[in-house]
């Protein structure tokens, strides 16, 4: 996770050349959009058999997704109704925002942690 989310850029250019031949599958929200890198493959320096994945994720919404995903995924009725999806959409968006607004007060080439 990072924050703020201005940084994904930078993480994702300092962890993508560890892992080049990696398949890139963006995680995206309801319209497309891409909301975080995601990698996939298999981790060469261990074992060709193990197959790994990484995100690289705004810390306020992995920090969110970790109570969605116990509501949501886990079940179905919650997750299959369009209303709770609708408001899961504006919740990230509200939080992608929030984080935005935060990284535009930040002095440039400042450190958060």
């Amino acid at each position: 996770m990072v924050f703020p989310n201005n940084r994904l850029a930078e993480v994702d250019q300092a962890l993508r050349p560890q892992f080049p031949h990696w398949t890139s599958k963006p995680v995206r929200d309801n319209e497309g959009n891409p909301q975080a890198p995601k990698y996939f493959g298999y981790c060469e320096r261990v074992s060709r058999q193990i197959r790994a994945e990484y995100q690289i994720v705004p810390m306020l919404l992995g920090l969110f997704w970790e109570v969605e995903h116990s509501a949501m995924y886990k079940s179905e009725l919650v997750a299959n109704s369009r209303n709770m999806q609708k408001r899961r959409a504006e919740v990230e968006s509200a939080l992608s925002r929030f984080e935005e607004g935060i990284a535009s007060l930040l002095p440039d080439g400042s450190q958060s942690s």
